[in-house]
């Protein structure tokens, strides 16, 4: 790995880590008005902080919120990458020195692909432990309440399970 390969990561890297930021965090704050009510009453509840019940919530949430946005933030990243060494004249220095236009976006092609496949995984690794947290709507906190059961088919069985709600 050369300094530009080096370079041109740290690029992507930012602009993955500004972009996954700015979008969660919008997402986050909407989410949180418009359900900070229900966040008050439970911290009142179990004698938390407000700022420590939203976090538990929410933190679980930016797992989704990367395995749902992966795609798109990789591509921004990549084109917002491109794009500024195109405005700061790197790209032109870069093809001064002889260094081609595919030896410059392969770095960035691969830093892609390895943010698509860590969606993946995490889909498939790190979501299901955290599936009852993020099954939960802001107004059952304690999980106590009654959710609606999603109709599931269980193959060792052979038949299908369902009903009106879990507890």
């Amino acid at each position: 790995m050369t300094k530009i390969d080096r370079y041109l990561l740290f690029l992507y890297l930012r602009a993955f880590c500004i972009s996954f930021a700015s979008l969660s965090g919008v997402l986050i704050v909407v989410l949180l008005f418009t359900n900070l009510d229900e966040f008050q009453r439970f911290a009142e509840q179990k004698d938390q902080h407000l700022f420590q019940v939203v976090v538990e919530y929410y933190a679980p949430h930016l797992l989704i919120f990367y395995e749902r946005l992966s795609g798109l933030l990789a591509l921004l990243a990549f084109l917002f990458v491109v794009a500024w060494l195109n405005k700061t004249h790197e790209f032109t220095a870069m093809q001064a020195a002889g260094i081609t236009k595919r030896r410059v976006v392969r770095p960035l092609l691969i830093a892609s692909a390895v943010v698509i496949l860590g969606a993946a995984a995490m889909r498939e690794c790190a979501i299901p432990i955290y599936q009852d947290q993020l099954d939960r709507l802001p107004q059952d906190l304690t999980g106590e309440l009654p959710r609606r059961m999603k109709p599931t088919v269980i193959a060792e069985a052979e038949g299908l399970l369902q009903g009106r709600h879990l507890l």
